[in-house]
């Protein structure tokens, strides 16, 4: 009797960390990042560790880097930095001809000051002092390297449907590690 018991609480215990492996492991994704519109931030060929699971426990936050789906009928998947929430109103104004303006982000009224937002923001035609206002539950994403991002000043807001995950962790296809920010 005893023995069955042990042989119970042994395959329950296996179940449970067989379970909790298959958790983890879905709730994060390895993704090949090979273009250049998240330099300096991300150099391309680098390997991005996705924690799909991070927008379930908190709500995305101005700064965070996230991988997003871009496409319409097929799917493609970008790097961007979350810029603004629902509720938001963003501006791209300030330019300084260079000779493609070089431009201010303002978030409801305010230039983007943090060191995450230290960047070439590039703007021309219709964005220049365009203003998005943000539904709830929409978001307003900027790649780094903004001269060579396709990103909401293209394709517009991204629904929150469109977020796959959080960017945790990175390293070089070399095996090198980078530090994201």
């Amino acid at each position: 009797m005893c023995t069955h018991i042990r042989s119970l609480f042994f395959l329950s215990a296996v179940a449970a960390l067989a379970l909790l492996g298959f958790i983890v492991h879905s709730s994060t994704m390895e993704f090949v990042y090979l273009i250049p519109s998240m330099l300096p931030t991300i150099p391309p060929e680098s390997v991005l560790l996705v924690d799909k699971a991070a927008y379930h426990r908190q709500a995305p936050q101005p700064g965070d880097l996230i991988l997003v789906e871009t496409g319409g009928s097929t799917s493609v998947l970008d790097v961007m930095r979350l810029v603004a929430t629902g509720g938001q109103r963003v501006q791209i104004r300030d330019c300084v001809e260079n000779p493609i303006d070089i431009c201010g982000v303002y978030v409801d009224g305010l230039k983007l000051a943090a060191s995450k937002f230290q960047r070439k923001y590039y703007a021309m035609g219709k964005m220049l002092g365009y203003e998005w206002e943000i539904p709830a539950n929409h978001y307003f994403l900027l790649g780094d390297n903004s001269r060579n991002a396709m990103d909401s000043r293209f394709f517009g807001l991204f629904s929150e449907n469109k977020l796959i995950g959080k960017i945790a962790g990175s390293r070089l296809l070399s095996g090198e590690k980078v530090e994201v920010r």
